[in-house]
């Protein structure tokens, strides 16, 4: 995966469906192509600027899309803009238990 210009990325069906793999793309900062409906995955790619989501309903969008993002990464035209900035961290284990926790209490709380 290392040696790849571009990284395609799958998600499961729904459009919740956030795939573990996007983590491991992003921790090697390549340009993703995400060919998925709107959701998780695609807010992520784009909330990051990691790569460009096509919509997996419309052959047209995935062609279009992949024709414009294949030419911007070969003439360097898109890069990871944040990629000094993007860290894993927050997605660890760890770090999604202690949010996972603070949610809980505040819905405790607010009962």
């Amino acid at each position: 995966m290392s040696g790849a210009d571009i990284l395609l990325l799958l998600p499961g069906i729904g459009s919740t469906t956030l795939t573990g793999k996007i983590f491991e793309y992003m921790a090697l900062k390549k340009p993703i192509f995400c060919i998925s409906p709107k959701g998780a995955a695609s807010k992520v790619i784009n909330d990051f600027n990691l790569g460009i989501s096509a919509d997996l309903e419309s052959i047209n969008d995935v062609v279009d899309q992949l024709t414009y993002f294949l030419a911007a990464v070969s003439n360097k035209d898109f890069s990871i803009v944040n990629s000094n900035k993007l860290s894993s961290s927050g997605f660890t284990r760890k770090e999604i238990a202690k949010s996972f926790e603070k949610t809980f209490q505040n819905i405790m709380a607010n009962g």
